[in-house]
């Protein structure tokens, strides 16, 4: 523990510093609260209320503990450089993973993308759809895309996370890519995709009926 040079600046001067003396040249601004009272942590300019500036190793970390009754442990952790970039997650302790993270990914385009392990609640959630989003535009055989559909093997299963007796209905992430032969994620569908697939095979459905009925007149 290093011992306290000052633990507070005179009140007539504009702003009060904590400072530690004999510690490393990164420490020496280690809480700066202005006249406004706006925290620097790492920084004597701070220019939020809170303001953390990290070292030089590309990582920045926040943790929240309770430490009695249900101990839990949660960290937030801003990354940028180190192979990983702008990357922003929110851990839980023990969990094996982040359960919220914001990154600029190139599966996203650069755009960034959120990932949440758990559930997402919304009242409403908008996807980006625009023509002038998108490019090398195909068409598609809507009656092979309905054959498709049919073998695609669906099952009732839950998730491992669920109570067991939270039950979903649904296709296997990697039954989806093989059948459509789409690329992505192994572990994941993507909504759009599977929006997608339903309309086309619904075409596909209703081009049959009306081949049959023309058939039968």
């Amino acid at each position: 523990m290093y011992p306290l040079e000052k633990t507070l600046r005179n009140a007539t001067f504009a702003s009060i510093l904590l400072a530690l003396s004999n510690a490393p040249t990164f420490a020496q601004d280690a809480l700066y609260i202005d006249e406004s009272g706006s925290v620097g942590i790492g920084t004597d300019t701070p220019q939020e209320q809170l303001h953390i500036v990290g070292g030089t190793t590309g990582e920045l970390k926040m943790r929240l503990e309770q430490s009695i009754d249900n101990a839990w442990a949660y960290s937030v952790v801003a990354e940028d450089g180190f192979g990983k970039t702008n990357v922003f997650r929110i851990s839980k302790q023990g969990t094996g993973g982040p359960e919220l993270e914001v990154s600029a990914k190139d599966d996203a385009g650069g755009i960034p993308t959120l990932e949440v392990f758990g559930s997402v609640k919304a009242s409403n959630i908008l996807f980006s759809s625009s023509r002038e989003m998108k490019t090398d535009f195909e068409t598609i055989d809507t009656s092979k895309v309905l054959d498709r559909v049919a073998s695609l093997p669906i099952t009732q299963w839950r998730f491992k996370s669920d109570d067991s007796n939270r039950v979903h209905i649904g296709p296997m992430a990697e039954d989806f890519a093989e059948v459509f032969q789409l690329d992505g994620p192994s572990q994941s569908i993507s909504v759009a995709d599977s929006n997608g697939i339903a309309l086309a095979a619904i075409q596909g459905l209703v081009h049959e009926l009306k081949q049959r009925d023309q058939r039968i007149e």
